[in-house]
């Protein structure tokens, strides 16, 4: 079975349909100053839907609103440049990108810059550098800095292995809707690792992990099913 999932936080969030007015206002706001607008503009035009896709717009407008310590601008800058759209892959950018956000109180860059030191990218590795930022992003609310931080309790990567500590990030991490966190708070029930093994427990975790769209939260339920585990046969 797979465990042992991060979060990555993607440039793409959801975004309300506007009508063309409002694209209008957004761009006057952001001519105006109002990097906030420069931001949510950006993000259409990242995204896509609403108008065409237009990458470069969009970094320019991420630009602008990071030239401005906005430190929403900087992070979704930062996905720009280390998934190379519309701009060439640049993961040491990325890096100061994310730094940037991070310190300008946008927790999801804390929690994407420690997925850098973990792994490695465009910084030297440091476990525990991406420890720190993990908790930080916790601290702050970001829950998939939640799991990501019982990834290294789990794993012992950093820090001294804490099974407990796992299980109690993990359903954080479930608790506030980041189904990777159900995925792998229900493989600690199936192993029995920091808590008592629970199969049936097991079973309604990678439910949940399915429902809200996780592809090993359903291939985990299937072999529950297969194997007669906490649940009949089938």
């Amino acid at each position: 079975m797979f465990s042992l999932k991060k979060v990555v936080f993607m440039a793409v969030l959801v975004t309300l349909f506007l009508y063309p007015k409002d694209y209008k206002a957004y761009s006057e706001a952001c001519d105006n100053g109002n990097l906030k607008q420069c931001v949510e503009l950006g993000k259409i035009y990242q995204k896509g839907k609403e108008l065409r896709k237009d990458y470069k717009k969009a970094i320019l407008l991420f630009q602008k609103a990071c030239n401005g310590d906005n430190a929403q601008g900087c992070f979704y800058l930062g996905r720009m440049y280390e998934n190379s759209l519309g701009i060439k892959k640049d993961s040491k950018k990325a890096v100061s990108l994310y730094q940037k956000a991070c310190d300008g109180g946008d927790a999801r860059g804390c929690n994407n810059l420690g997925v850098m030191y973990e792994d490695g990218i465009g910084v030297e590795k440091d476990y525990k550098k991406a420890i720190s930022l993990y908790q930080k992003a916790c601290d702050d609310g970001v829950v998939g800095g939640c799991n990501n931080l019982g990834v290294m309790y789990e794993s012992g990567l950093g820090i001294e292995k804490d099974y407990k500590k796992a299980v109690s990030l993990y359903r954080k991490t479930c608790d506030g809707g980041e189904v990777v966190g159900c995925l792998n708070l229900g493989l600690m029930y199936k192993k029995g690792l920091g808590i008592e093994k629970d199969y049936k427990k097991a079973v309604s975790l990678f439910q949940k992990a399915c429902n809200g769209g996780n592809a090993q939260g359903c291939n985990n339920l299937g072999w529950m099913y297969e194997d007669g585990l906490g649940i009949k046969k089938d």
